[in-house]
């Protein structure tokens, strides 16, 4: 492979300027409700998180209930504590993307968070 294009090739997937989108970092959390049972609910520990969302695609599918959206991203971020599947969710304006696999690049520059759309909470 030649030299130059091996570069650019490593400048186009670690350019920190394709982090062009703020998002909120949330976690599950247990609180005691009024009547003492246990809720789960998210707790924003960052509300300005820049990432890369990219929409990896979906499925729509029937339910008893009515027609259902499965929606899914890819959502890269710089590496940080705390991101873990099923307990970690972003807020992207209206959407709640709950992250169902995190899995850090070769040269652990990047976390790319695999995530399923969910409902927002509040």
């Amino acid at each position: 492979m030649p030299r130059n294009r091996h570069r650019r090739l490593a400048v186009k997937g670690n350019d920190p300027g394709q982090l062009n989108q703020c998002l909120s970092l949330q976690v599950s959390e247990y609180a005691e409700t009024a009547s003492g049972f246990a809720e789960n609910v998210w707790v924003t520990v960052d509300s300005a998180v820049w990432a890369e969302v990219t929409e990896e695609g979906g499925e729509v599918y029937i339910a008893a209930d009515g027609d259902r959206a499965d929606r899914r991203v890819v959502i890269r971020i710089h590496p940080r504590a705390g991101v873990a599947p099923t307990i970690t969710q972003f807020v992207w304006g209206s959407r709640a993307f709950v992250v169902e696999a995190v899995v850090s690049t070769p040269d652990r520059a990047w976390l790319q968070c695999h995530c399923k759309e969910a409902a927002l909470d509040g």
